[in-house]
């Protein structure tokens, strides 16, 4: 199939099937991403990874990500909590090293199916009752945020020990929503220098992401108006089932 060979055979073949399958990839991330504010990398990567090389479906996810991302940013830098967002996005640039040597380093259909796994382990833990119990400390946001950041580089799954963290901190579905964005903003710059320094953020794949931006991006605002009309707990149980569905059929199928 086209771009078995790295990110420089995807763009040729630009309206192949494969092209469109990325473009309903692109859209159902947004999607997601708007309307819960996670969830969207979670369902982009796994999928991406089946038409091309697991270091450039992460690579591009997180970078169809940050462009969905930036319609909301005035919005969750009012709401956010900059210190959390802060120090948790320094500790995770620390840890992002590890992370993209191991996405790099390992065979591709194996990250794949790392990746499908992380996906329906992240979406259990998220959708079983457990959570954080302790305080909020300036420790407890660095371990996270390292936690994060290496899973965004070995992954491209920054959100789940996040969600997990935040989420228990009973804070207004607003902040937690707004910090997660402002924080994976701030992290996504560091990463994006790890990629390009393992040569996987390349031109070509910026070009591809140009690409499929505006189905992203539509979606993403499509997801937010929704956002505002339905339960927040119903939608995010529906998100997290589809998540494990997803990363199941990619591990029995890809």
């Amino acid at each position: 199939g086209p771009c078995r060979h790295g990110a420089t055979m995807i763009l040729p073949e630009l309206w192949s099937d494969s092209f469109w399958l990325a473009c309903t990839v692109a859209a159902l991330g947004g999607f997601f991403r708007g309307f819960s504010g996670f969830g969207g990398v979670m369902a982009m990567t796994p999928l991406f990874a089946l038409i091309m090389p697991a270091p450039q479906a992460a690579v591009l996810s997180i970078v169809l990500d940050a462009l969905g991302a930036v319609p909301v940013m005035p919005h969750a830098f009012k709401h956010a909590q900059h210190r959390t967002a802060w120090v948790m996005a320094a500790a995770a640039t620390v840890a992002l090293l590890p992370g993209v040597w191991i996405l790099t380093t390992v065979e591709s259909p194996i990250m794949r199916n790392v990746v499908a796994v992380t996906v329906v382990l992240a979406a259990l833990l998220l959708l079983s009752p457990w959570r954080y119990k302790g305080p909020q400390t300036i420790a407890t946001d660095a371990v996270v945020g390292a936690t994060s950041g290496f899973l965004a580089g070995a992954t491209s799954m920054a959100g789940p020990p996040f969600i997990l963290y935040l989420t228990a901190l009973r804070l207004p579905a607003t902040v937690t929503r707004a910090t997660f964005i402002y924080y994976s903003m701030l992290m996504t710059v560091g990463a994006f220098g790890f990629f390009w320094w393992f040569g996987i953020l390349t031109l070509d794949l910026l070009l591809l992401a140009a690409t499929l931006a505006p189905a992203n991006i539509a979606a993403v605002l499509i997801g937010q108006r929704l956002f505002r009309l339905v339960n927040d707990e119903g939608f995010r149980r529906f998100t997290l089932v589809f998540l494990v569905a997803l990363g199941a059929s990619v591990l029995m199928f890809g």
